[in-house]
C-alpha cells in the first residue's frame, strides 16, 4: 500500500528509537483524538498509534494505525474498563462536553471522518442514539478517570480556544521537547486531514428539551469532578 503523506507535514513521522511509556490516548468517540494525534505528530515528528486499523488513517499522514507498542507516542483507543487500562502506563484522556461529541459520532457513523449526517438522519435513530450514548458518554469517561498512573486531562474546547499553551501542556506531560519552530509548524498545520469542520449552527441545536436535560444533568456531574479534582484545568 502506497502511504501518502498528511496535509503539510511539519517533518516526516517516524517510530521513536527508544522505547516509550505506554500511552493510552483515550476518549469517548467523537472528542477529537485523531485531530491530536495529528497535532502531536506534527509537533514532535514520533508516530502515534492505535489499537485499531484504519487504512484511510493509514494512508493519509498516520503509519503507527494498528501499532499499540512501545515505539508510538501514544496510542488511540476508544475502549474502556480495568483490562484495559491496565494495558497502559500513563493515560491522555480527551473530553469533550457531550453535546459536540455526541454529534461529531453520529455524523462519523453516517458520513464518515469529515462528513455530516443530513437531517433526514435526525429522527427517530438519533434520539435512540442520544439517550443510548450519553450514559455510555457518562460511564467511559469516569472509567479512564480512575486510570491508576500518571493521568492528563485535556478538554475539547480548551484545545479550541488556546491550542497552543495546551499543546505545550501535553508535550511536558510525554516528556518530549519541541523546538519553538515546530511549534510554530504544528499552529500552520493544526488542521490536519480528518478534522471535521463546522457544518455551522450550534451543537444544542439538534438536542429537543428532553434531551437538553439529561445531557445538562451529565454534563455538570461531570465539571462538578473536573473542577474538584483537576482544580487548575
Amino acid at each position: 500500500m502506497q502511504r501518502r503523506p498528511s496535509a503539510n507535514p511539519c517533518q516526516t513521522v517516524t517510530y521513536s528509537r527508544t522505547p516509550l511509556p505506554r500511552t493510552a490516548l483515550y476518549s469517548y468517540p467523537g472528542s477529537g483524538n485523531t485531530w491530536l494525534r495529528h497535532l502531536i505528530q506534527q509537533a514532535t515528528g514520533i508516530a502515534t498509534g492505535s489499537v485499531y486499523r484504519d487504512y484511510a488513517l493509514k494512508l493519509y499522514g498516520f503509519p503507527g494505525e494498528g501499532v499499540a507498542n512501545t515505539s508510538v507516542i501514544a496510542v488511540k483507543t476508544h475502549e474502556w474498563g480495568p483490562q484495559e487500562r491496565a494495558k497502559f502506563d500513563r493515560c491522555v484522556l480527551i473530553i469533550r462536553e457531550p453535546y459536540g461529541a455526541l454529534l461529531a459520532e453520529f455524523n462519523r457513523r453516517h458520513a464518515g471522518h469529515r462528513g455530516h449526517a443530513t437531517s433526514s438522519n435526525f429522527g427517530r435513530a438519533w434520539r435512540e442514539f442520544v439517550y443510548a450514548r450519553s450514559r455510555d458518554w457518562q460511564k467511559m469517561n469516569f472509567d479512564w478517570l480512575q486510570f491508576d498512573g500518571p493521568l492528563h486531562v485535556i478538554r475539547y474546547e480548551n484545545l479550541m480556544t488556546d491550542l497552543l499553551a495546551e499543546m505545550r501542556k501535553l508535550l511536558t506531560f510525554l516528556g518530549t521537547r519541541v523546538s519553538n519552530r515546530d511549534f510554530s509548524c504544528m499552529m500552520k498545520n493544526s488542521e490536519g486531514l480528518f478534522h471535521r469542520t463546522d457544518a455551522g449552527g450550534y451543537a444544542k441545536d439538534h438536542y429537543d428539551n428532553k434531551m437538553v436535560h439529561l445531557i445538562d444533568s451529565i454534563w455538570t456531574n461531570m465539571t462538578e469532578y473536573l473542577n474538584s479534582r483537576f482544580i487548575n484545568r
